[in-house]
């Protein structure tokens, strides 16, 4: 039998991190530099 591995299944940490930079649209640091510029954002990580 010839079996094929699913590059879905996660199995480490790092594959995470992978399947997160597929989900999430592509963003540069000009765009994250700004976001994070305004600290008195109403969000809650801030």
């Amino acid at each position: 039998m010839d079996y094929k591995i699913n590059s879905e299944i996660i199995n480490t940490e790092g594959d995470v991190f992978l399947m997160l930079d597929e989900f999430l649209e592509k963003r540069d640091n000009e765009w994250w530099n700004k976001f994070y510029s305004n600290k008195e954002k109403e969000v809650p990580f801030f």
